[in-house]
């Protein structure tokens, strides 16, 4: 009687284990977007001429979006999906998903090399933006 007690608290246990895991796994992840955020939103105010280019900012959202495109795709392992705005499609099409984020990589270091001033911005930010989005379209909830 108390072997079965004390394997089904292993067992439970166990369980809580991998829901925690895969909760803070989603949780890093979203951490991981909402930083990228942050730092690519001043660069936007910037493209629409509402602040004036600063390039030190640029470069180092280039940088963290280099950075995160490398790590974010390791982030979403089988199960992972409860709690999370991406669609399941994320893992039905997982290839697919990381083919985006070194498209997003790419785009992100083409952009740090090229821009050096407010006109490289405007021709080359928009396509790290796109790369971003084009992940958006088909892989995560709408809001």
């Amino acid at each position: 009687m108390i072997r079965r007690l004390v394997l089904a608290a292993m067992l439970a246990l166990s369980a809580i284990t991998v829901v925690s895991a895969q909760s803070n796994i989603v949780e890093q992840r979203e951490a991981l977007f909402k930083a990228m955020n942050r730092e690519v939103r001043p660069v936007g105010a910037m493209l629409k001429g509402e602040t004036a280019f600063d390039a030190a900012k640029v470069q180092a959202a280039l940088d963290l979006v280099i950075k995160n495109a490398q790590v974010l795709p390791t982030m979403f392992p089988a199960g992972s999906q409860d709690g999370s705005e991406a669609l399941p499609v994320v893992w039905e099409r997982n290839d697919e998903f990381k083919a985006l984020f070194a498209k997003l990589g790419d785009e992100a270091a083409k952009a740090k090399v090229a821009i050096t001033d407010d006109a490289s911005l405007k021709a080359n930010f928009p396509n790290v933006l796109r790369a971003c989005g084009n992940c958006h379209q088909t892989f995560r909830k709408k809001s």
